[in-house]
């Protein structure tokens, strides 16, 4: 029987939004950096975002960030584990009320992460990320 990590992270990064396509690219979210601070933060839709909260600092950051796939398989081994479901970590929290921007962030971090798991030697599995106030705010228009 396999070994499923049903909770794991990853950290999203500029190539996170190298995956919108055409005039979704104008919603690319931007790298931000306060004046004399080191903490980072993500400009999305006129709002600011933590760039590295629930970060395991344990873990190399080409494996949490997925810049290196096979030293996050390599993590999965000493830890035993089979398969690793991957969740966002920017996406805990509603980050637009607008829709259009909603489906291009979404629709990069999905195609992201397909990318991802497409080299993960089918061990690294995906939670979707769905533009859930898309859907709400267009049934209760319809």
């Amino acid at each position: 029987m396999p070994v499923i990590d049903a909770d794991a992270h990853v950290i999203e990064t500029e190539r996170t939004w190298d995956y919108m396509k055409g005039p979704e690219s104008k919603f690319r979210p931007v790298t931000v950096t306060p004046h004399n601070d080191p903490r980072q933060f993500w400009l999305i839709d006129g709002n600011i975002f933590s760039r590295v909260s629930n970060v395991n600092r344990e873990i190399p950051m080409a494996s949490r960030e997925m810049l290196d796939i096979e030293a996050r398989l390599r993590h999965l081994d000493e830890l035993g584990l089979d398969i690793q479901v991957l969740y966002p970590s920017l996406f805990l929290v509603p980050l637009t009320r607008r829709p259009e921007v909603e489906l291009a962030l979404c629709n990069s971090y999905n195609r992201w992460l397909v990318d991802i798991c497409s080299k993960g030697e089918n061990r690294l599995r995906w939670v979707a990320v769905l533009p859930l106030f898309t859907l709400f705010t267009r049934r209760q228009a319809g």
